[in-house]
């Protein structure tokens, strides 16, 4: 018998499952595997994709005894939800948790995020339809840099989450973004208790920010999140989609880090998520796989601790991506959001009430 919350006798797969660690998470009643899947690829954000073989891979994943699962409506317009929604039905709704998200919507700036407790309300409804679903065991906030005021979220958003969990549509909240610093100032400004924090290619070979705060999280009883352990595929042979927004230069240095792996043998991406997963404190790290291959080689890396020649490249590789100044890219989407805003033919209160944080010249911000 095995000792897990989330184990379903007859329908996991046991000798892959005791391969993974499994964490408390935060205060929650949770216990995650260490790796999730992710439904940014399933949702065709990355490119076209075969329905049927996402579907298979999600199930596969489950069986393996990933329990963890993270989606959004933002993920190819709702796509990404429905894709998983076929993957459920294969599956014991006890074998899994779910998350989803609200806030972020759209593919164009001026439809894009939406923070206000009607659209959040509306949006938990609009998720459980096209996942099939009851409820979701975890809803956060996504992107949440993108309001126009970090007031909005802790009055507004927050306390809108709060009655979703009072309505049973959701079992625990929390909040994810790029920046580090906004999910720490919305954590300790609000009543409401956050469960969990989700931060996206922050726990990478690229930038390991999220580690510095680590502590922070874990005083507040918080459950911690890594999201895209190949920082949206710069850390990949494949390379970024063209929506990515780090810089050439950063692209470049990650382009000659790929080519330095392949001349040892090693994908830049199985080589990132072994990186990602030896990283302390981090309860769950998310992949996003495409088919069933890719998840069963990623699965064998990290669950099995790299090898002397393998740590030895992931320094080299760490070594070179240090060459370049800026490794990340905060602040550049919010000037693009600000200008996009800006240059509408019909300018919202966002570009005043943001001008007291940015001043935006030309796309570029300054403090």
């Amino acid at each position: 018998m095995v000792d897990l919350p989330t184990y379903v006798e007859g329908f996991h797969n046991v000798d892959r499952l005791k391969k993974l660690r499994y964490n408390k998470f935060g205060k929650t009643d949770m216990v995650v595997s260490h790796i999730g899947l992710g439904g940014c690829s399933a949702g065709g954000e990355y490119g076209p994709v075969d329905e049927a073989v996402s579907v298979q891979t999600i199930v596969e994943a489950v069986r393996n005894g990933v329990n963890f699962l993270d989606t959004s409506p933002a993920y190819g317009c709702g796509r990404g939800e429905e894709v998983f929604a076929k993957a459920l039905k294969q599956i014991p709704r006890k074998a899994y948790y779910i998350c989803t998200k609200v806030g972020r919507y759209k593919t164009t700036w001026y439809e894009k995020f939406d923070f206000s407790a009607e659209k959040t309300l509306e949006s938990i409804d609009e998720s459980l339809q096209r996942l099939g679903i009851d409820y979701v065991d975890l809803l956060l906030i996504n992107d949440l840099e993108f309001a126009v005021d970090t007031q909005q979220i802790v009055k507004e958003t927050l306390p809108a989450l709060n009655q979703i969990i009072k309505r049973g549509k959701a079992r625990y909240i929390g909040v994810s973004g790029y920046p580090l610093s906004t999910l720490k100032r919305v954590v300790e400004l609000t009543n409401v208790h956050v469960d969990v924090v989700l931060s996206h290619c922050r726990c990478t070979l690229l930038d390991t920010e999220l580690l510095n705060y680590v502590p922070f999280f874990q005083s507040k009883g918080v459950g911690i999140i890594n999201s895209s352990v190949t920082a949206m595929r710069l850390l990949s042979s494949s390379g970024p989609p063209q929506w990515h927004p780090a810089s050439s230069q950063l692209r470049n240095i990650c382009c000659q880090a790929a080519k330095l792996s392949k001349s040892r043998g090693v994908e830049l991406a199985g080589l990132a998520a072994q990186f990602s997963v030896m990283s302390p404190g981090v309860d769950i790290h998310i992949l996003g796989c495409d088919n069933i291959e890719i998840f069963a080689e990623i699965f064998e890396l990290v669950t099995e601790p790299p090898s002397d020649e393998r740590q030895k490249l992931m320094q080299e590789v760490q070594d070179l991506l240090k060459t370049v100044r800026v490794r990340n890219w905060e602040g550049g989407e919010i000037s693009d959001y600000l200008n996009a805003l800006a240059l509408s033919s019909r300018p919202s209160d966002a570009v005043r009430r943001y001008s007291g944080n940015f001043q935006i010249v030309h796309g570029q911000k300054s403090a």
